[in-house]
């Protein structure tokens, strides 16, 4: 006869030494998008639970992983593209569904909001990234549109298909609150007043 275990730990401590323990193969499932411990900084509380028929043949894929995590002062070098993630909170979860990771911090300098989900079984994630694109941050990418455009733009990309070779999305940015002084030749428009563009790419 075949026996059922329930095994339930929580892991604290710094994210690094947990981006290492998630590199075991029953833990994999947990993270998603692998995070690479010399590249990692923070702090995490995580409480995994772990279901399993007990047998001598026991296969990784063969556990059911549930895990339920706060990352806090969060630092990834490279968490967007290129762009480093600083002083991210990031809340994670693992269940029968799959995987959701939703959080907020500096993503590239900028204030961000982020959402990326990842259905069980499969290998590609969807995101929802909301950033805040102010003049500071303009400085700071060398975007030199000083007296041009001033104000925070947000920006917002909604993203499929993350980890494949076929990544589409859409993006939206909101100039409500910033002016527009010759950007583009002849176009004008005051703070406060609405105005959006969306773009597509793939």
């Amino acid at each position: 006869m075949l026996f059922r275990s329930d095994v339930a730990f929580r892991l604290e401590g710094g994210a690094a030494d947990f981006a290492t323990a998630m590199q075991a193969e029953m833990l994999k499932s947990i993270t998603g998008p692998s995070l690479d411990p010399k590249q990692t900084t923070g702090a995490v509380q995580m409480d995994i639970k772990l279901n399993f028929v007990q047998k001598p043949d026991l296969k990784p894929q063969e556990i059911n992983v549930s895990a339920e995590g706060l990352f806090q002062n969060l630092h990834i070098d490279h968490a967007f593209g290129r762009e480093p993630l600083d002083n991210g909170t990031v809340r994670l979860k693992v269940n029968g569904q799959g995987l959701v990771i939703n959080g907020e911090g500096l993503l590239g300098s900028a204030a961000s909001q982020f959402e990326l989900r990842q259905a069980k079984d499969s290998a590609v994630q969807d995101a929802t990234v909301s950033m805040i694109i102010d003049d500071v941050v303009r400085d700071k990418k060398q975007m030199r549109t000083q007296n041009l455009l001033n104000g925070p733009v947000t920006l917002t990309l909604k993203l499929s298909g993350i980890g494949s070779q076929k990544v589409k999305g859409t993006g939206d940015l909101d100039l409500q609150k910033a002016s527009v002084n010759g950007l583009i030749p002849g176009w004008t428009r005051p703070v406060g007043k609405p105005g959006k563009a969306t773009f597509t790419f793939s």
